[in-house]
C-alpha cells in the first residue's frame, strides 16, 4: 500500500483532490476487512454503493474530494470514490460515498 503524504486541515480547500491511495486487492486483505467488521456479507460492511465487482489482484485506487470542511472541529467531509482499470476503461466499482475525517 502506498503513503499518502500527511494532509494538513489549513491546506485543503472545498473542491481540492486528494492524493489518491493504491492498494493491490488480495484475499486476504478481504478476509481481514469482514472478520474485523464482524459481518462477512460485503453489502452489509459500509454504507456505499457497490456498481461493480472488484477481482482478486486489480489495483484499486481510493480518490477523495473534499465537499466541506468545518473549521470549529478540523474535521473535512469527504466526497469518496474508488476507481479500477479494467480492459483499457475506468472503472468507478465504489461511487457515492462520503467520510468525515480529521485532518492534522
Amino acid at each position: 500500500m502506498t503513503m499518502a503524504a500527511r494532509i494538513k486541515f489549513d491546506e485543503v480547500a472545498v473542491g481540492d483532490q486528494i492524493p489518491p491511495l493504491s492498494k493491490v486487492v488480495k484475499r486476504e486483505d478481504v478476509k481481514a476487512y469482514a472478520d474485523a467488521s464482524g459481518d462477512q456479507n460485503p453489502l452489509h460492511q459500509i454504507e456505499v454503493q457497490f456498481r461493480a465487482v472488484v477481482y482478486m489482484d486489480e489495483t484499486l485506487v481510493a480518490r477523495a474530494e473534499v465537499a466541506a470542511k468545518d473549521e470549529v472541529t478540523r474535521r473535512v467531509r469527504l466526497r469518496v470514490w474508488a476507481e479500477v482499470e479494467r480492459a483499457g476503461e475506468r472503472v468507478q466499482p465504489i461511487k457515492n460515498s462520503e467520510a468525515e475525517v480529521e485532518l492534522a
